[in-house]
């Protein structure tokens, strides 16, 4: 009888694991909000550090921010990484798109770099969430579209493509800002 009442207020595996992941996932995402934080305040290894925390606890949403992050901090082979989970996350999100094409520029993949401003401009065209926010955001600014504010991106990875000698120049440049 001990045995049967000890049983009904033991907890099983399955509870035990399902609580423990829930305060790992609600760790994470005030993790997630301190990285918001830091990031407004353009405290970049603090929003990094914090960001870092709540991927490991499984908040994914976290990576589209960390590249950002990563990429104003010059990692930007991490960066790529971080976009690249990002857009598994929200593939019609034009601006993720965006952001990688500037870290590829960076490590010299340039034409990797034309192929997402590509995409980006394509799917700023199209009628969805991410495209409609941003339209907004780039109405008050002054432009008429998200699509404008990537056109001249899209020349210059063109002409990073059509001219050498640019080309040899920038990669040559972003060595010595490595160093």
């Amino acid at each position: 009888m001990i045995g049967f009442l000890k049983g009904l207020f033991q907890k099983s595996e399955k509870q035990k694991l399902a609580e423990y992941q829930s305060g790992l996932y609600e760790r994470g995402l005030r993790f997630f909000e301190l990285g918001k934080k830091f990031n407004s305040l353009r405290q970049d290894k603090e929003a990094l550090e914090s960001l870092d925390i709540a991927i490991e606890c499984g908040i994914k949403e976290a990576y589209s921010l960390r590249s950002w992050v990563l990429q104003s901090l010059d990692f930007n082979y991490e960066a790529i990484e971080d976009f690249d989970e990002a857009i598994k996350l929200e593939p019609l999100d034009c601006n993720l798109y965006n952001g990688r094409h500037f870290s590829k520029i960076y490590v010299g993949d340039f034409d990797g770099a034309l192929n997402d401003i590509t995409v980006a401009i394509e799917l700023s065209k199209q009628d969805n969430h991410h495209t409609e926010v941003y339209n907004e955001l780039v109405k008050e600014q002054g432009y008429n579209s998200v699509t404008d504010t990537y056109l001249p991106s899209y020349l210059t990875a063109k002409e990073y493509i059509d001219n050498p000698i640019r080309k040899i120049l920038s990669l040559k440049l972003n060595r010595r800002q490595k160093k």
